[in-house]
């Protein structure tokens, strides 16, 4: 059915309920207004409304109507006469299109050619830019030295920021990613190194003087612990000897040496004077 001035209507209970020179097919849709286009399935254009749209193209199933769109892509349902519309695709009249899937750009529809949202970039960059540094604050302060996000670019502070303030690029200094990553890595390995010191520097040493000799008390002169090649020497705090699991004596004296063949360092410890039982007596070591 097709009211107005020349309004074509075609397909089975469609209607043109006003207006002019609009067009509708396919079945059960409504037109209203002036100069629209709708052919597809339980499509609607506004007649509910005073004076419906004009020059609107709607096609598919189901439109959710609405008159700002120039073009529409129903995608909604019919199930027993109960209509839940909805639109894969509209486009204003300043051409901005909203879809209600994705966009595939190129030959083959899969993920990688998949167009993503500025929303989602932003996201991920966000994420990964949170492992180098924060993004700046103006209710912080930073110290020289200190790193910050600005604009998605990273920055090395070069004037302490006392008070809390807006971005200052004077302040800063723009540095490479990869210069960052660069000397996190190195914190990394530092720190991995120092913990690995400071664990070896807390084991205990512990030497038996147990050769069998003819004499029953033997002088013993020197000591000695291997230290490895990670010695460091300002790890070594303080050196324990115990014999026979009695406290000995603390802060020995001793030196450090280097073996010439193997590189290893190992502490010299003087314990002249001290007579130990080879056969019953043990001397144990102890640094931390």
């Amino acid at each position: 059915m097709a009211l107005g001035t020349a309004n074509t209507a075609i397909g089975f209970r469609n209607e043109i309920v006003g207006g002019g020179y609009s067009f509708i097919g396919g079945l059960q849709s409504k037109a209203k207004g002036y100069m629209n286009f709708l052919y597809g399935y339980y499509l609607d254009n506004g007649s509910d409304t005073q004076y419906g749209t004009t020059y609107q193209t709607i096609i598919g199933s189901c439109n959710q109507p609405d008159s700002t769109k120039a073009f529409i892509i129903g995608n909604g349902t019919n199930v027993s006469d109960v209509i839940t519309r909805s639109n894969a695709l509209t486009v204003d009249w300043d051409g901005n299109q909203v879809l209600a899937g994705k966009l595939t750009i190129g030959a083959a529809p899969t993920a990688n050619m998949d167009v993503t949202t500025k929303q989602y970039v932003d996201n991920i960059r966000e994420n990964n830019e949170g492992l180098v540094a924060n993004t700046y604050s103006d209710s912080s302060t930073y110290a020289a030295g200190a790193y910050a996000i600005y604009e998605h670019v990273l920055y090395r502070c070069t004037t302490p920021v006392t008070a809390a303030e807006t971005f200052d690029p004077a302040k800063w200094t723009a540095i490479k990613l990869a210069d960052r990553v660069a000397i996190l890595d190195n914190d990394i390995n530092n720190t991995s190194l120092g913990l690995k010191r400071r664990v070896s520097n807390l084991e205990t040493q512990s030497y038996c003087l147990n050769e069998v000799s003819e004499v029953p008390n033997i002088p013993v002169d020197t000591t000695q612990i291997p230290l490895g090649n990670d010695y460091d020497a300002d790890g070594y705090m303080t050196v324990d000897i115990y014999i026979n699991r009695a406290h000995y004596t603390n802060n020995l004296d001793y030196t450090i040496e280097q073996d010439p063949n193997s590189g290893e360092f190992y502490a010299d410890f003087n314990l002249s004077g001290t007579t130990i039982h080879a056969a019953t007596d043990t001397v144990q070591i102890v640094y931390h």
